[in-house]
């Protein structure tokens, strides 16, 4: 099979490796020698769900660009709202080119990083009040709803996200030691993560002050 020719196979990918979970402890190969996975869980905290699947791909593969954004969207389970963030991260030096928003991945035994951190109503609750003026407004929207798939890039704290999921990846810790450390290191991640819509939030406000500004001098 050819993987350049079909930008969505990474989620049957990813699929695969979540619903085999404890298969995947440690580095295994993925279905018809396309390459190996493994995969970095904890869900110690109440509503706080964090999945790192690190891909080593023999084969050049073609990934939708919208992967490689911070992804929030929203959702309702069991009445109550779930928020998931996902993205793909590739290592730094990786040879790569988009065309016809789809990223190709080139590079002999392409190694990248699935990211997925899933916040469930008790978790966000525990982040305050979601009417209060605390809580980025940006996030009260995905919270209640309104904004169901939201999408901004990483771009400028990539070294950061990088940073983290290779000290995740190259630790030495086992058992509930290594499940803390994963835990410590998403919360790490999460709280970039959120900045990034505080910034997107100070973006929209300028954006909206300029319109107001522009029709008092069209008025």
């Amino acid at each position: 099979m050819d993987l350049t020719q079909n930008p969505h196979i990474i989620n049957d990918f990813i699929d695969f490796v979540l619903k085999n979970k404890d298969q995947f402890d440690t580095e295994q190969s993925l279905p018809h020698h396309f390459g190996t996975a493994r995969l970095f869980h904890s869900s110690l905290s109440k509503g706080f769900d964090f999945s790192l699947i690190h891909f080593k791909i023999a084969a050049p593969i073609a990934i939708q660009s919208t992967f490689f954004a911070a992804n929030f969207n929203a959702s309702i389970i069991d009445e109550k709202p779930t928020v998931r963030i996902k993205l793909i991260v590739a290592e730094e030096k990786l040879n790569a080119h988009s065309e016809d928003s789809v990223i190709l991945l080139e590079k002999p035994s392409n190694s990248f990083y699935f990211l997925s951190i899933d916040l469930h109503h008790d978790f966000l609750l525990m982040l305050g009040d979601p009417s209060g003026d605390d809580m980025p407004f940006l996030l009260k929207e995905i919270i209640y709803g309104r904004l169901f798939d939201y999408n901004t890039s990483i771009a400028h704290i990539q070294h950061q996200i990088q940073y983290s999921i290779h000290r995740i990846a190259e630790t030495k810790l086992t058992g509930l030691p290594l499940m803390i450390y994963i835990q410590s290191k998403g919360m790490e991640m999460l709280a970039k993560l959120f900045s990034l819509l505080t910034e997107e939030e100070i973006v929209v406000e300028k954006k909206i002050k300029l319109k107001k500004e522009d029709q008092e001098k069209l008025s």
